[in-house]
């Protein structure tokens, strides 16, 4: 009975250590000082690492828009072989009324049958002789105008689309005024596509531009003074003459070539 007595006096004794372990403690928290100390060194991180980081996506994209230049250029080579040597003709080029600016147009409206009118690069990808995988490379990863592709995804898939279709590329055509006649590709190396520059957002790359040449290489032409753009920027302003005299003046720059 006492052994019991003294088992249960044991049992019911407050245990200090082990009560004291079982208390709730106190868990030390960043105070204000601290916590403006971790913002300012988040803020500082971050405004290092995204100029990099945004270099790092623009020089992915100018890759990518090389690729694409290179398909287009395999495109045009491989309708030139078709129609006797020559590229795509353009309706801007060979109308009576020279629209170099329009120049980024893959189609030129609708034909009699309601159908898509393909012109320019947009021959290479009309469905009754496609020259391209995809109508995707006619649009560059860079642009952030109005012209995406997916803008124009279906219209490219059906032939039932009446509006225009506009690229991220300037097409020159090669086109000689002179002579009506486009040139041969295995000419001159001459520059063919360049960046969209139907306006200044549609200069994909703003400091400069991939360039496509006949020979179907591609090279990186920099414009860090972005005078190509400040060009651009004018030609809202210009009628059909002055807006031909600053095509020609822009292509002479993107392609001093005699």
């Amino acid at each position: 009975m006492r052994a019991l007595d003294r088992h249960l006096k044991v049992a019911s004794t407050p245990d200090r250590i082990s009560g004291a372990m079982l208390l709730p403690t106190r868990r030390r928290g960043f105070n204000l000082i601290e916590l403006v100390v971790v913002i300012a060194i988040v803020s500082l991180l971050t405004g290092i690492m995204l100029p990099s980081l945004g270099t790092a996506k623009e020089t992915a994209h100018r890759i990518i828009c090389a690729s694409h230049l290179r398909h287009i250029g395999f495109g045009l080579q491989a309708y030139a072989t078709d129609f006797s040597e020559r590229l795509p003709s353009s309706k801007h080029l060979t109308g009576e009324t020279y629209r170099p600016r329009e120049m980024m147009a893959a189609s030129a409206g609708a034909n009699a049958l309601g159908h898509v009118e393909w012109d320019g690069l947009g021959r290479l990808v009309d469905p009754r002789h496609s020259y391209l995988d995809t109508a995707e490379v006619l649009h560059c990863p860079s642009h952030d105008g109005l012209h995406d592709y997916d803008r124009y995804a279906d219209a490219y898939r059906t032939r039932d689309f009446a509006g225009e279709i506009y690229t991220n590329y300037h097409y020159r055509g090669a086109f000689d005024r002179e002579t009506r006649r486009y040139h041969q590709t295995s000419g001159p190396r001459r520059v063919l596509v360049v960046d969209g520059m139907m306006t200044a957002e549609d200069f994909n790359h703003g400091h400069g531009t991939n360039r496509l040449h006949s020979d179907v290489s591609v090279d990186w032409m920099s414009d860090t003074t972005y005078t190509i753009v400040k060009s651009i920027k004018t030609v809202d302003s210009l009628d059909g003459t002055a807006e031909q005299g600053l095509y020609d003046l822009i292509w002479s720059r993107l392609d001093p070539t005699p």
